[in-house]
């Protein structure tokens, strides 16, 4: 029984082949000119604008990485700056670490990073929609959605609950993750190039501006490399493992959705997971055991004070010896996963409350008096492309809802208010007119959400795979039946 995927000896050749000077240079100006400087006192824009004088020392540090496998003392330091998450932090977990590193070492990470996205997605399970190439963070909520809606339906039973870490990022521990990378299938060098990057780091932290003692961290990875999500996903994937077997096993019983019995039984955003199980006490011992061994293996701590289970016809009583077993709160549908609520109708103007509240905090009429014309169109472009965007990406917005938010934008662009009634120099049509039109180019915002939405029939038709559209598919029978 093959728990996990490997990548084949093609990509492995891949991967630890020779670096050639274009990587090099990719990966330079793939980084951002107006970082601050690090520790060496350079930052990316210096280096591109001496690149002729510069590029031959850098080629060749790299160079020396590639063939020995190290870094030398000093090249993977960084600082660390406490940053406070409120005023007057009482404890230090209340405070967050900023750190600042070298150039060298981003450069050979991203030269690395360029590889490991290539083929980290054939090893991956499915479930996980996070960093890897064709998922977004739309599509768990989706699967989410669709599993709730469909054992609503069918009126039968299932409880979900989401997973919360501690730290998950600096609680890593590294052998469970060199562990993980052999088990996947990575050649030795490989795996021997991300232990330099991890075991040569080493750390001082900033007090007033002048560095401590340095030390060498033992754990964990660190949130701006930019390796740090995807050996974050390598980890992950451990889980995801544990669960495939406790599957095969017939230890956990997954829920089955549409005509096709798809199994569906977890789904992970980076560290977001959702787990969804029949409603009974073998499924959620079993997940629980599985949290426990996935901590003491991988080094990430769940917080159970922290998670919360929900069920869908199920007994209260029945959701309280789930929660006493987990030792965790409980919750209702709907609820928010990946920052969007799951399990609710969006039919309903009370479903979109918070994002027309979002809307008219941004495009409060007090702010239409300091700034001009040209700014209001601005503030209504970006808010209306930010705030309400997640939810139009998934849900078709109700025309009441719709006629809301267009009141808030029209009455902020002309100044509308309770001062007395304004000139209306246009209307709304024309003020969402092209340009090229005779317009002001604001987006319409009915239209707009019938094309976010009109995306996934082309994903549904045009994606080979997916658990997605594995779930669609089987309650729908695919793309080309919800055309007819």
């Amino acid at each position: 029984m093959h728990v996990f995927n490997r990548i084949t000896a093609e990509d492995n050749i891949w991967l630890v082949g020779r670096i050639f000077d274009e990587e090099v240079k990719e990966a330079v100006w793939s980084c951002g000119s107006d970082k601050s400087p690090g520790s060496d006192g350079f930052n990316f824009g210096f280096i591109k604008l001496c690149w002729e004088e510069m590029k031959a020392d850098i080629i060749r540090a790299v160079h020396n990485f590639e063939e020995e496998g190290r870094w030398p003392r000093g090249t993977n330091a960084s600082f660390i700056s406490l940053i406070p998450k409120v005023e007057n932090p009482p404890k230090l977990e209340r405070v967050q670490a900023d750190f600042s590193g070298r150039c060298l070492y981003k450069i050979v990470a991203k030269i690395l990073l360029r590889r490991l996205k290539k083929v980290l997605h054939k090893v991956i399970d499915v479930r996980q929609s996070a960093f890897l190439e064709g998922k977004g963070i739309v599509d768990s909520v989706l699967v989410a959605n669709e599993v709730l809606e469909d054992i609503k339906r069918g009126k039968s039973s299932c409880i979900f609950f989401k997973v919360d870490y501690e730290k998950e990022y600096d609680s890593i521990d590294w052998s469970f993750l060199f562990y993980m990378l052999e088990r996947l299938g990575f050649y030795g060098r490989w795996v021997g190039w991300i232990r330099a990057c991890l075991e040569s780091s080493s750390m001082s932290v900033l007090v007033n501006g002048s560095p401590t003692q340095e030390f060498k961290p033992r754990k964990g990875v660190r949130q701006e490399d930019p390796l740090a999500p995807f050996l974050f996903l390598v980890v992950a994937e451990g889980l995801a493992g544990v669960v495939r077997m406790a599957v095969e096993k017939d230890l956990l019983e997954s829920v089955e959705i549409g005509g096709r019995l798809t199994k569906v039984n977890m789904l992970q955003f980076a560290d977001d997971t959702l787990f969804l199980c029949k409603a009974s006490a073998q499924s959620v011992f079993v997940i629980k055991a599985i949290l426990i061994c996935f901590e003491l293996t991988s080094g990430l701590k769940v917080n159970f004070q922290k998670i919360s289970v929900g069920g869908i016809d199920c007994n209260n009583l029945l959701l309280q010896r789930f929660t006493t077993i987990l030792n965790c709160a409980t919750m209702k549908t709907p609820f928010k996963y990946l920052g969007m609520l799951v399990g609710g109708n969006h039919r309903r103007s009370k479903f979109w409350e918070e994002v027309v509240e979002r809307v008219r905090r941004r495009l409060g009429r007090w702010k239409g008096k300091l700034i001009s014309m040209a700014g209001k169109l601005c503030l209504i472009k970006s808010v209306l492309s930010a705030l309400p965007l997640f939810y139009m990406s998934l849900y078709k917005m109700s025309v009441m809802v719709a006629n809301n938010i267009v009141r808030l934008q029209r009455n902020f662009l002309w100044g509308l208010g309770s001062e007395g009634r304004r000139i209306v120099w246009a209307s709304w049509d024309k003020v969402c007119a092209p340009k090229e039109e005779e317009g002001l180019g604001m987006i319409d915002i009915r239209r707009f959400n019938i094309a976010l939405l009109g995306k996934w029939i082309w994903r549904l038709g045009s994606e080979k795979q997916g658990l997605w559209k594995e779930v669609v598919d089987s309650k729908y029978g695919g793309w080309r039946d919800l055309q007819s």
